[in-house]
């Protein structure tokens, strides 16, 4: 991929994420880091975890950056916070 695409779809990325609303109360648009996820998630996991459950899905609306890096939606916090306490090891 020439460089002027990755910095294109860079920006556009960037745009589209400093460009939501601010008078909406949607936490959606706001992105974090995996470390600032691991951080902020209960519990003990690592980056590697972290990374591998964007790659399955597993966090939804986690997004692959050219650089392949992973930006996740703070909404996912809760969202995968509530999907863990329903969760039930077979036996």
């Amino acid at each position: 991929m020439p460089l002027i695409s990755v910095v294109f779809l860079c920006k556009s990325f960037t745009m589209s994420v400093t460009n939501s609303n601010p008078d909406t109360t949607d936490q959606t648009n706001d992105w974090i880091l995996v470390s600032e996820f691991i951080n902020r998630f209960p519990g003990n996991i690592s980056g590697a975890s972290v990374r591998r459950w964007c790659q399955k899905g597993i966090i939804k609306g986690a997004i692959k950056l050219p650089t392949g890096r992973w930006r996740i939606p703070t909404s996912a916090i809760d969202q995968l916070y509530a999907e863990s306490q329903t969760w039930e090891p077979t036996p």
